[in-house]
């Protein structure tokens, strides 16, 4: 267990550096890009790198005017048989996002100004996306 002496130090630290920090502040962008409501998606995947389960790791990110709102990386479910799998899994992964962003707009009562892009780096899971069956 801490000492109260330990724990007060601790707190003094805390509220000095926040003294110290209190006229910094997180921006996105600049006025120009502030406004900017169109929601960029990046995804990718690590096929198999996993040795003992041989299951992938996929990762997204959500980008509105320059700056990141969310993000996930995690352990895919299932088993890839390529990397063209595995990245279109991530891909169908933040589908789910965009819906879940686009949702969040209309009821915000923004209107973005273009139709959300998944990007991604392979093309045979962009081939994939594009003809599914």
């Amino acid at each position: 267990m801490a000492s109260p002496l330990g724990v007060a130090s601790a707190v003094k630290r805390v509220f000095h550096y926040l003294k110290k920090m209190k006229h910094y502040a997180l921006t996105y962008g600049d006025d120009n890009t502030i406004w900017n409501t169109d929601l960029n998606f990046f995804c990718d995947a690590n096929w198999a790198n996993n040795r003992s389960d041989q299951k992938s790791i996929r990762g997204y990110v959500t980008i509105i005017a320059g700056g990141a709102v969310s993000w996930s990386s995690k352990k895919q479910q299932t088993v890839a048989l390529s990397t063209a799998k595995a990245k279109y899994v991530a891909a169908t992964h933040i589908a789910k996002q965009v819906l879940w962003h686009c949702t969040l707009y209309q009821e915000l009562n923004f209107t973005p100004h273009m139709t959300s892009i998944i990007f991604t780096d392979n093309q045979a899971a962009i081939s994939i996306s594009h003809h599914p069956d």
